[in-house]
Order: structure tokens, then C-alpha cells, then sequence
């Protein structure tokens, strides 16, 4: 085994290089060789070709492993170098610790161990942070068949992708692990990784990537396991100002994402695509769960199986499309759609929108001043389906369409709903199997009418105040419900000073029954009477 350090010697019989200095040469460290390769506080800087090159045990010659590994407690230096920082090409495992490759005319850091049978994994894992910034390509290059994990690296400001990381050539899934990653200002992605197995992500921070240039703050594909992206010590992630997806996922697996912001992005927030279940959640009190002002939506997921959003999450002010937008339709099975505690305001479109294979279930939802509906729910379209179920404190207020528009083969029951000055109905539902629940709702202003409901099974209203809607030229109704036949039932509710009738019931050979119902001073418009069944 021989080492070559240019303009300081050659060693043979295996030593290590360690405490060596490397500058200012045509070229700084070069090694090949059939064993392994141990640095140890190294700098090769400012060498008119590469740093350090490392060409360990190539295939043909190999009886056993060769490894590389960089170690030091102080920081290994390969800065400044004309083409590339480190270049690790080795039929074994590579592990690093404590490396900056900063300023060089390629590439930072290239490792590759990809040669054929061999699994093992890429490591980078510090006592401080790692330093790859500011080069001319890539800032960190890796092809493996074997794990990939990383802690406390920033790799940001390169003039191509800040960390490009590839495990596809394995038989056997092998994890990826990322922990306080940083990757901003790069110009294109600031992480692309493609993995054959469990991803799993630990306070992410990719921001400000692609200024001008098109591409996404991380970029994630995998097969064979599922993709986690969770908070550490330092905090949630945050994927905001790039110039295409903020945060870009397609998985075959679970995907769960917990306490992550993606604001500003010039497409999608956080795009998602998923054969599997999907997870958001927020669990931080310091750091809000957010996917708003973004270029087209906030959040949008595609699975094929459940999907979960849960604590609070905020989708507001995206300019173009939805601030969150869920669809499960192609599900081989019923898989419901649950959402609870969202905020989508100020949206392009509609606030919510959920296109679903099962059941709905919606909890504290507030979703005003967006230009299309604040909610709207679709589980007609797909093979399986169940009950849309909106319950807790919602609010929709001045959206350009519906306050909430559903549409379900079943029964959809809604309650607790403030609706007021929007662009159409308060409330509008499609249904048609079970009983059709209205419950404890205030809904008034509105100018179309207050309550709209076009079924094809019983209707039932209870605590309901619809109030002031419709205008002259409009002439909404308090309440507009067309059973298919079916009964109508109301209790306990006031349907007052609308501009068409309070009460505007087609319910054919079905039987109205009503108890403590108020409806009066309607028909501002110059309508005949305040309740017109038919």
C-alpha cells in the first residue's frame, strides 16, 4: 500500500496520514491502494488541481475491504482547490468527521463506494459541524448500496446541488439518516436523495435554493421503507424561498411529517406522493407547522392509503391554488381522510380541499377569504366511500364561493359552523344515503342562501340561525333543502330576515316535522311568505 502526498513524499506499507499539510501545490494528496486509508487532520488547500483524491482497493484487485476513513477532533481542511475538496472512490466502507470543503472549482466532497457485492454504508457524523459551501458543482456527491448517515452538516451557497445522495443498487433496503442538515442558497436543489429503504430526517433546514434557476429546497424519493421527517435539539425543519417545491416527496411507503415550515416556495409548499399512508402533524411550541404564501398551494398529498393531518397546521396566503389540497381517490380500499385544527386563509383558490376514497373526518376548521370555497369535500368520485363529518369550532367567512361545499354518496353531518359573508351558500351539501345532519351552526350574510342542501335521503337541522342571507338580486333563501322525498326534520332553529323565504322545502311525499322553529321577516326581496314547503 503506497501514499502519494504531492510535494511532501510517497509512504508505502500502511501508514496513515495524519497532522499533514498539503498547500498551495499543482495537486494536494493523491493515494492509491489495496488496503485501507485512514487521514487525520488534514489540509490540502489551494492546490491548483484537487485537494485530496483517494483511490482505494479497486475491484479487480481486492481480496478484502478497503476503508476510508477522516477523522480528527479538529477539522479536516480541503478548501480552495481547482477542480475538487476530497475525492473517495473505495471498495469498503468511507466514514468522515469533522470536514470543511469550502471554495472549490467542482465539487466539494465526491464518495463513492458503489462496486459490485459490496453493502457497505457512507457515514459523516461530527462533533461539530461540517463546512461544504460556496463550491462550484456539487457540494456533497454520494453513491452508495449501503446506509447513509449524516449529522451537523451545512452545505450550502454551491453552484449545483448542495447534497446529491444515491442508495438504489441494493438487494436489501439500507436506511438514510440525516440529522441537523443545512442546505441553503444552492443553485439547484439543496438536498436531492433517492434511497432504497427507510428514510429518516431529523430538523431538515433547506432554504433560499435555485435563485433564478428552477428547483426544490429537498428533493426525496424511496422504495422499501417509510420517510419520517421529525425535529431534533435544534429545532423543526424549514424549506422556505426556493424557487420550485419548498418540500418534495414520493415514497411507496408511510410518510410522516412532524413540525416542518415551507413558506414562500414559488410552487408547492410541500408536495407528497405516496402508495402508502400520510402523516402531518405540528407537536413544537416554538415553531408553528406552516405551508402558506407559497406560489401555488401549501400543502398538497397524493396516497393510496390514509392520510392524517393533526394538531395545528397553518396553509394561508398561497397566491395561485389551494392552501391545502388531500386526495386518496386511487386507494384500493376504503381509507378515510381525517383533519383537524387547519387554518387556510387567504388562499387562490379554496382553503381545504379533499377529494377522498372513505369516510371524511374534519375538526376545528377555519378557512376564510380564500377566492374559491373556504372548505370543499368530494368522496362521490371513488370506488369506496363513507360519511363526511365536520365537528368542534369552525369558521368559514368571505370566501368568494362556498363557506363549505360537500358532496358525499352518503350522509354528511356538520356542526358547530360559523358561515357569514360569503360569495354563494353558507353551507352546501350533496348526499344521499343515511340522515343529513346540520347542528349548532350560525350561518348569516351570505349572498347566497344560508343553508343549501340537495338530498336524496332524510334531513335533519338542529341549533341552526340563518340570517340575512341573500341580497336583491340573489334572493337567497334561509333555508333551501330539497329531500328527494325523504323527511325533513327541525328543531330548535331561526331562519330570519333572509331575502328569499326562510324556509324553502321540497321534500314530496316526505313528512316535515318541526319544533320551535322560528322563521320571520324574510322575503325582503319581494317574496311571498317565510316557509314554502312543497
Amino acid at each position: 500500500m503506497c501514499w502519494t502526498i504531492i510535494g511532501i513524499g510517497t509512504y508505502c506499507g500502511g501508514r496513515s496520514i495524519k497532522k499533514t499539510v498539503a498547500n498551495g501545490n499543482n495537486a494536494g494528496i493523491y493515494v492509491t491502494t489495496n488496503g485501507s486509508t485512514v487521514f487525520g487532520r488534514v489540509n490540502a488547500n489551494g492546490n491548483t488541481t484537487y485537494g485530496a483524491l483517494v483511490e482505494g482497493c479497486l475491484a479487480e484487485h481486492c481480496k478484502y475491504p478497503a476503508t476510508f476513513t477522516l477523522y480528527s477532533t479538529l477539522e479536516n481542511n480541503f478548501n480552495g482547490n481547482g477542480t475538487f475538496g476530497l475525492d473517495v472512490v473505495t471498495w469498503g466502507s468511507i466514514s468522515l468527521s469533522n470536514v470543511s470543503a469550502q471554495g472549490n472549482g467542482s465539487w466539494g466532497i465526491y464518495l463513492d463506494n458503489t462496486f459490485t457485492g459490496l453493502t457497505s454504508g457512507v457515514a459523516m457524523v461530527n462533533t461539530q459541524y461540517q463546512s461544504i459551501n460556496g463550491n462550484a458543482s456539487y457540494g456533497l456527491y454520494i453513491l452508495t448500496n449501503g446506509a447513509i448517515t449524516l449529522n451537523q452538516i451545512d452545505s450550502s451557497s454551491n453552484g449545483s446541488y448542495g447534497a446529491y445522495l444515491i442508495n438504489t443498487g441494493v438487494s436489501t433496503v439500507k436506511t438514510m439518516t440525516l440529522t441537523n442538515r443545512t442546505f441553503d442558497g444552492n443553485a439547484d436543489d439543496g438536498l436531492y436523495a433517492i434511497n432504497k429503504g427507510p428514510v429518516l430526517i431529523y430538523s431538515l433546514w433547506a432554504s433560499n435554493n435555485t435563485v433564478g434557476a428552477g428547483g426544490s429546497g429537498a428533493y426525496i424519493s424511496n422504495t422499501g421503507g417509510t420517510v419520517t421527517l421529525a425535529s431534533s435539539s435544534r429545532g423543526g425543519s424549514k424549506f422556505n424561498n426556493n424557487d420550485d417545491f419548498g418540500l418534495e416527496i414520493h415514497s411507496t411507503h408511510y410518510v410522516s411529517l412532524k413540525d416542518l415550515m415551507a413558506e414562500y416556495n414559488d410552487l408547492d409548499g410541500v408536495l407528497v406522493t405516496s402508495d402508502n399512508n400520510v402523516g402531518v402533524s405540528g407537536t413544537l411550541a416554538t415553531q408553528k407547522t406552516s405551508f402558506s404564501y407559497n406560489g401555488d398551494s401549501g400543502l398538497v398529498v397524493y396516497a393510496k392509503g390514509t392520510i392524517t393531518l393533526a394538531s395545528t397546521i397553518w396553509a394561508n396566503g398561497n397566491v395561485n391554488a389551494y392552501g391545502i389540497y388531500l386526495d386518496n381517490q386511487t386507494s384500493t380500499s376504503a381509507k378515510y381522510i381525517a383533519v383537524k385544527n387547519t387554518q387556510t386563509n387567504d388562499n387562490g383558490d379554496s382553503g381545504l380541499v379533499i377529494y377522498s376514497n372513505g369516510a371524511v373526518l374534519l375538526d376545528s376548521i377555519e378557512s376564510s377569504r380564500n377566492i374559491g370555497s373556504g372548505l370543499y369535500v368530494d368522496n362521490v368520485s371513488g370506488l369506496y366511500t363513507g360519511d363526511v363529518t365536520l365537528s368542534g369550532v369552525n369558521l368559514f367567512a368571505l370566501n368568494g364561493d362556498y363557506g363549505l361545499e360537500i358532496y358525499t354518496p352518503k350522509a354528511a353531518n356538520v356542526s358547530g359552523v360559523t358561515a357569514e359573508y360569503n360569495g354563494l351558500s353558507g353551507i352546501y351539501i350533496e348526499s344521499a344515503l343515511g340522515t343529513t345532519r346540520v347542528l349548532n351552526s350560525m350561518v348569516r350574510f351570505n349572498v347566497g342562501n344560508g343553508v343549501e342542501i340537495l338530498a336524496n335521503n332524510a334531513v335533519y337541522l338542529s341549533g341552526v340561525k340563518s340570517m340575512s342571507n341573500g341580497t336583491l338580486l340573489t334572493s337567497g333563501n334561509g333555508l333551501l333543502v330539497d329531500t328527494g322525498g325523504y323527511n325533513l326534520t327541525l328543531l330548535n332553529s331561526a331562519f330570519i330576515g333572509n331575502y328569499g323565504y326562510g324556509i324553502d322545502a321540497a321534500i314530496g311525499a316526505g313528512v316535515l316535522s318541526k319544533t320551535n322553529i322560528g322563521y320571520f321577516g324574510n322575503n325582503l326581496g319581494g317574496g311571498t311568505g317565510n316557509l314554502w314547503v312543497h
